[in-house]
């Protein structure tokens, strides 16, 4: 059997859910956007880290040998810090638009290797399709 809406439920449920003016919907459209975007500072800041982990292990003799001593008995984020300002002022970066250009090149190229490889993959695959039934039992023996 169904009940006509209670007037007072009416009112509770207004009372719990307020309503939302226009600023407040812009609001979180804004917050939502920041979350956006600090994750894309996130993504940023893992890359840029590490591009210079990668040079720090990959090219140790970027950093000289006063930073070398600056790290003793740093802790490891002190060491890491040190060691790439001296990379950077070993590459010339003084900008971080070059830092960006660096990081860019960096990832750019690991997804050329990638795609590099994926190619490859496909051109054996091609290779093996295009063998006759004979030719493909001869590479299996």
């Amino acid at each position: 059997m169904s009940q006509a809406p209670d007037k007072n439920q009416s009112l509770m449920d207004s009372e719990l859910k307020p309503a939302r003016s226009q600023s407040d919907l812009a609001d979180e459209d804004r917050s939502i956007q920041t979350a956006g975007a600090a994750g894309d500072v996130k993504e940023k800041y893992e890359k840029i880290k590490n591009v210079f982990k990668l040079l720090i292990e990959e090219v140790p003799f970027l950093i000289d040998d006063k930073s070398l001593d600056k790290c003793e008995g740093k802790p490891l984020k002190e060491q890491f810090a040190i060691q790439i300002d001296s990379v950077r002022k070993a590459l010339g970066i003084d900008q971080m638009e070059t830092v960006d250009l660096l990081v860019e090149s960096f990832y750019g190229f690991e997804e050329q290797l990638e795609k590099d490889r994926l190619d490859k993959e496909r051109e054996e695959l091609e290779k093996i399709s295009d063998l006759d039934e004979e030719e493909k039992k001869e590479m299996m023996a």
